[in-house]
């Protein structure tokens, strides 16, 4: 949703395509815009991602005719849909689903008396081969059902916004471990070995750039180095105060999300350039 100012200055500065997914939207755009080109977006079946959008955004199948209808009443000039199936995909038949359903919402919009052009399949891909759907297969899953319900020869033009897939593997984060403590939740006192589990803390969190859930896959072993050791030698068995842990694919969603909360700084960013 958008504020008066926002479309205000869109229209001031010529930037006409925008979405809706509510009467009082289109109602705001009739007012302040009215010469926009809409696209709605729908309320897919996002359950079969890691991060759900769920009701927020989005209009229900359901009420697509009725806000069509007021669309039409309103003049306002509606070129296409868009959705997003959330972020994190667990399964590459959720950009099917959607497809699907935006193929019935042009059909709704032909009976509203709209010929929708555009077509936006949202985000969700993946950046890297460590989630259950690869880029690879859900693309070979959105051609196979684009050839079929949205043919090159149907005058639809298909975009998305594919972010985390461009950028999720271009950064990775390193971070100093500043402490630790003997954890008693997680040391076991009836292990035989009587190994202690420790609780790291290090100069990065949610208020930085783990703001939001990252998939870590952890190798064993855990520490690349030890600090003040050779930086050859490999630690196997405990991370130290010093040392310094890396987390790969951290591109999307860290500090390009991160503040500065409790006057914490954000992490420096070096960029390495490769021949």
């Amino acid at each position: 949703m958008k504020q008066r100012s926002h479309l205000l200055f869109a229209r001031e500065h010529d930037v006409p395509l925008m979405v809706f997914d509510s009467r009082d939207e289109l109602l705001k755009i009739q007012s302040e815009f009215p010469e926009a080109k809409l696209v709605l977006r729908l309320q897919v079946d996002d359950s079969k991602a890691r991060h759900q959008f769920g009701p927020k955004f989005g209009t229900p199948m359901e009420d697509v005719p009725a806000l069509l209808e007021t669309a039409k009443h309103l003049e306002l000039n509606v070129v296409g849909v868009c959705f997003h199936v959330g972020v994190g995909v667990l399964e590459a038949s959720a950009f099917v689903d959607a497809i699907v359903r935006a193929k019935q919402a042009f059909t709704m919009g032909l009976d509203a008396g709209y010929k929708f052009t555009l077509l936006n399949l949202g985000g969700g891909f993946a950046g890297d081969d460590l989630g259950p759907v690869k880029f690879e297969d859900a693309a070979k899953a959105i051609n196979a059902v684009l050839d079929e319900l949205f043919p090159e020869d149907s005058g639809v033009d298909i975009i998305s916004e594919p972010g985390r897939y461009f950028v999720s593997a271009c950064a990775t984060l390193t971070v100093n471990v500043i402490g630790r403590k003997v954890d008693p939740e997680l040391t076991d006192p009836e292990s035989e070995a009587k190994e202690p589990r420790y609780m790291y803390v290090v100069n990065d969190g949610k208020h930085g750039s783990f703001s939001t859930p990252h998939l870590c896959v952890v190798p064993d072993p855990v520490v690349l180095k030890r600090a003040n050791k050779d930086e050859s030698t490999p630690v196997p068995c405990s991370v130290w105060v010093g040392d310094w842990i890396t987390f790969p694919r951290m591109g999307a969603y860290s500090f390009a999300t991160g503040s500065t909360f409790n006057g914490f700084s954000l992490p420096s960013r070096v960029y390495i350039e490769e021949n």
